[in-house]
């Protein structure tokens, strides 16, 4: 029996789009300058089971790239940066991770982690940038862990600043990664 060929992220840009006030075009464009920029790998070839796949790590950078720029020229010099985010305790509390990058990929892998998260959101202001993962009221049997990555510098900074939140299903694209993602790659 066959087995379908693994997803490709751009066949899930539609139903993201809907969801974040983009049009897939925008989107596509953002994934091919973070192909360009080295921050998604692609597999090579043409058809079904090329280009960019449908796994939990990239579909992180591209949620991290709509939250931390403005635009499709900010993405190769700020959206490593927001990846790179270290936790402010170490590790996160919701997934034991490092990095704000790393953390968020470990939610998308885990539909139980998932879940529990109410919403992500970056703050940033000229180089600065900090990042949080909020999760639900109650996710952790009475208490309301938050993960903060990154410093705390950006709410205090003098100037202009910016906080993007992004509410997702984030368990419906957990779900859909751990489903069909990852098939077929090693």
């Amino acid at each position: 029996m066959d087995t379908p060929p693994p997803l490709s992220l751009k066949s899930l840009l539609s139903r993201l789009a809907r969801v974040v006030g983009k049009t897939p075009a925008a989107l596509y464009e953002r994934q091919r300058v973070l192909m360009e920029a080295g921050l998604l790998q692609t597999v090579g070839g043409r058809g079904p089971g090329s280009g960019v796949r449908a796994t939990p790590q990239a579909m992180a950078v591209l949620l991290i790239a709509l939250l931390a720029t403005e635009s499709v020229a900010e993405i190769g010099d700020r959206t490593p940066r927001v990846i790179k985010l270290k936790s402010t305790n170490k590790r996160c509390p919701i997934t034991g991770k490092k990095t704000f990058g790393d953390a968020l990929t470990a939610i998308l892998a885990s539909g139980q982690l998932a879940n529990k998260i109410d919403f992500i959101e970056v703050n940033r202001s000229g180089e600065t940038a900090s990042a949080r993962i909020v999760t639900k009221p109650d996710a952790f049997f009475g208490k309301q862990p938050i993960s903060h990555f990154g410093s705390d510098k950006v709410a205090s900074a003098a100037g202009m600043s910016t906080q993007v939140r992004l509410h997702l299903p984030l368990l419906a694209i957990a779900n859909f990664l751990e489903r069909d993602g990852d098939e077929g790659t090693e």
